[in-house]
């Protein structure tokens, strides 16, 4: 659950310490070396590794009655002693989460089925398109992994490695506009412990480490309730989930598009 969140507080973060941000250079000499190695190791499928998360976490069948989903945490950057508290809503597809953080402000990113969008105090409305909408409509899933063979052009297992100190298994998922990325499962558990790659952001692609930790029963199934994005400059954001409810109440309008945000639509 984690994986979502950390993705899309980037307004705020980069706003505070953009300046030392890079993109990555290195991905595709990364992406042939993982393949050599693949061919040196007895690697398990991909789609086998998924079969094994899913069925860890509630299965995927536990997932598909999951029809909507609020929650409520806490954020913080730490190089920066920014805390504040996020909240966010789920339902039919649709999106809303809403970050409070003391001395910065709010920020607010949405998506109503077909447009994703975020106000923040400090860089305004904005609507999210091309690759980073695309992005977008596979982490405002309630657990997209669960289907990731149908999201995804590609998956393969390139290598057994370690992630956050962790023996795990790197998978390489590919789509066809978006950046490739990694995703970490652990090899005692079979979570996923975190994923690795380019991401799309205002400022261009962006190398992200995205950490997926702490895993709580939540009904039928497991969530987790910790995250850490880190970025290339040495920030990092950080999110402790503490409440997780599944299929709430959860009003239309909730989704509805602010004002500001319909004055930019043509």
């Amino acid at each position: 659950m984690m994986r979502r969140y950390v993705r899309w507080t980037l307004a705020v973060v980069l706003a505070l310490g953009g300046i030392g941000i890079y993109p990555a250079t290195t991905q595709a000499q990364d992406a042939a070396a993982k393949v050599e190695t693949a061919k040196t190791q007895d690697l398990p499928k991909a789609e086998a590794l998924f079969d094994k998360y899913s069925e860890a976490t509630g299965g995927r069948e536990a997932f598909a009655k999951i029809k909507s989903l609020s929650s409520k945490g806490t954020i913080s950057i730490p190089q920066a002693g920014i805390e504040g508290d996020i909240e966010m809503w789920q339902a039919d597809g649709k999106m809303l989460m809403v970050i409070e953080m003391a001395g910065v402000g709010n920020q607010t990113v949405g998506f109503d089925g077909k447009i994703g969008w975020q106000v923040a105090d400090l860089t305004g409305p904005q609507l999210i398109e091309g690759a980073m909408l695309e992005e977008f409509k596979f982490q405002v899933q309630i657990d997209g992994y669960q289907n990731a063979a149908k999201f995804f052009d590609s998956l393969e297992t390139v290598k057994e490695t370690t992630f956050e100190k962790q023996p795990a298994y790197e998978v390489v998922a590919k789509k066809e506009g978006l950046p490739e990325r990694s995703i970490y499962f652990s090899k005692e558990t079979g979570l996923i412990i975190g994923t690795m790659g380019e991401s799309e952001t205002a400022m261009g692609k962006m190398n992200m480490t995205n950490v997926t930790s702490d895993y709580k029963q939540v009904g039928d199934v497991k969530m987790s309730h910790g995250g850490e994005q880190k970025m290339p400059n040495g920030i990092a954001v950080k999110m402790t989930m503490t409440e997780i409810k599944l299929n709430v109440e959860v009003p239309a309008e909730k989704f509805a598009l602010p004002d500001s945000v319909k004055k930019l639509i043509k």
